[in-house]
């Protein structure tokens, strides 16, 4: 299983999420596919939702490095 995540701005609220997330959709599986070798048509986007990071790095700090 591969996960990737993609960021939009725009709203986020949920009745417009997946219409404006979808160029930025496009663009992630064009992305993975081609970091894998694969045809963009074997990806499939399990799920789209709006997060709010608390911080400007999504929540995955690695250690020794500073963030915004």
């Amino acid at each position: 299983m591969l996960v990737g995540y993609a960021f939009f701005s725009g709203s986020l609220s949920s009745d417009s999420i997946s219409g404006s997330a979808e160029p930025v959709m496009k663009r992630a599986k064009e992305d993975l596919a081609n970091c894998r070798g694969i045809d963009k048509d074997q990806i499939a986007v399990a799920a789209v939702k709006a997060v709010n990071w608390p911080d400007t790095s999504l929540s995955c700090p690695e250690p020794g490095m500073v963030y915004a």
